[in-house]
């Protein structure tokens, strides 16, 4: 199945994005990148659930941090 480029810049952008906002709360930072996105927070949160099973994304006590 191809990938959809569209959708791996998307979610590389929520990467970059909590690499640099990781430090703030979860729900902070997926409600600051759906609105300067115009992407879904429910999308969002599925991107993040890709980004956390690839083993980039993890969750530090209420906190997102990128690798």
């Amino acid at each position: 199945m191809p990938v959809d480029m569209d959708r791996k810049g998307r979610i590389d952008s929520l990467l970059d994005f909590i690499k640099e906002n990781g430090g703030q709360y979860r729900h902070v930072v997926l409600d600051k990148f759906s609105y300067g996105s115009g992407i879904s927070r429910r999308t969002c949160q599925e991107y993040l659930s890709i980004l956390v099973s690839l083993g980039r994304v993890k969750l530090t006590d209420s906190n997102w941090q990128g690798h």
